[in-house]
């Protein structure tokens, strides 16, 4: 009777008291990959979350009905909870994998691009010590299709200004607490190339604290002939100005910034995607086409005739020399 009911119970309140201590201690995190056709890069992918120094993990892997070996490299690993079916495209599947996620916090991590050693641990220590902080971002290498380090891409200050006007997050650097999910909801599936930029900008309008921690590479981010981001340059300009039309009365958005601002952003932007096209014509040896963009660019952006680089762009494609994007490392659609 004593045992029952006073030693029993506070036997089970201090068991309590030890799993909540417990899962302070050692949260448990959240990956989130997608992959469709990408058996030549998601084998390192998932290494580079086993050979972490942090085990409280889960490994969700959505993949889109590949057609190659990629199931049977999922196969392998028993410890990978995943589903392969069909969908609409990246964000769909994104978030098919966010609903599925049990973890505190969330990583977001494309299937051709891994994690650097000790980025999960040394992410929760951040975490850790700065209890108000819900989203962080780092520094990132960039890798060629064989692994092999070629640059270093650094993030920027998180702010509302350098989220419209550039991309400050490197979106496999970042860690969230899984919070912010249960409140602004999942990716915008009609986006196919900037969910994840419109996903920051409604997680920062919502109040979220967002930390740039300098000085820190979390992940390698694969570019090479064959990638999104590599191929698609102007398309990501398109779909960016499509998010900030659509955003131009948002009150969340309007309490942060000031409409001209946005305006003027969306006159850039549209700049920048005319240059990523005349960019794009002057490789594919469509010289006509190319020159035929050269006004608009201007036209959006006149000061952009001080620019050195663009006159350079101009006389290399002119002269059919490829303007080869790797070579550029600090690309907005990183």
């Amino acid at each position: 009777m004593l045992f029952q009911k006073i030693i029993f119970p506070y036997l089970k309140v201090l068991n309590n008291m030890k799993t909540k201590t417990k899962k302070l201690n050692n949260p448990l995190v959240s990956i989130v990959t997608t992959s469709y056709n990408t058996d030549k890069y998601i084998e390192a992918n998932i290494k580079s979350v086993c050979n972490q120094n942090y085990k409280n993990f889960e490994h969700i892997i959505v993949d889109a009905n590949s057609t190659d070996n990629t199931k049977n490299i999922l196969k392998k690993y028993k410890h990978l909870t995943w589903i392969s079916e069909d969908d609409s495209g990246q964000s769909e599947g994104i978030n098919k994998g966010f609903s599925m996620v049990s973890g505190d916090y969330v990583i977001w991590l494309n299937s051709d691009d891994t994690l650097t050693k000790k980025s999960i641990i040394r992410s929760l220590e951040f975490f850790k010590n700065n209890s108000v902080v819900d989203f962080i971002s780092s520094d990132i290498n960039i890798i060629d299709e064989n692994d092999k380090k070629i640059g270093l891409v650094k993030g920027e200050e998180i702010n509302i200004k350098n989220i419209l006007s550039k991309n400050p997050i490197k979106q496999p650097s970042v860690m969230f607490r899984s919070k912010i999910l249960n409140e602004i909801g999942n990716l915008d599936e009609n986006l196919h190339y900037t969910m994840d930029r419109e996903f920051w900008l409604r997680i920062f309008i919502n109040g979220f604290t967002m930390k740039y921690v300098s000085g820190v590479v979390n992940a390698n981010f694969r570019l090479c002939p064959g990638t999104k981001t590599f191929d698609s340059a102007p398309n990501f300009r398109k779909e960016w100005n499509i998010v900030l039309i659509k955003n131009l009365h948002n009150k969340k958005l309007l309490s942060c910034v000031r409409l001209k601002y946005i305006k003027k952003v969306i006159k850039l932007n549209k700049s920048s995607y005319y240059l990523s096209l005349m960019t794009s014509f002057f490789n594919n040896s469509k010289k006509c086409l190319a020159i035929g963009n050269i006004f608009k660019i201007v036209y959006y952006n006149p000061k952009i005739l001080y620019n050195l680089g663009f006159y350079k762009k101009i006389i290399l494609g002119i002269l059919s020399i490829k303007s080869l994007r790797i070579s550029k490392y600090h690309n907005e659609s990183i």
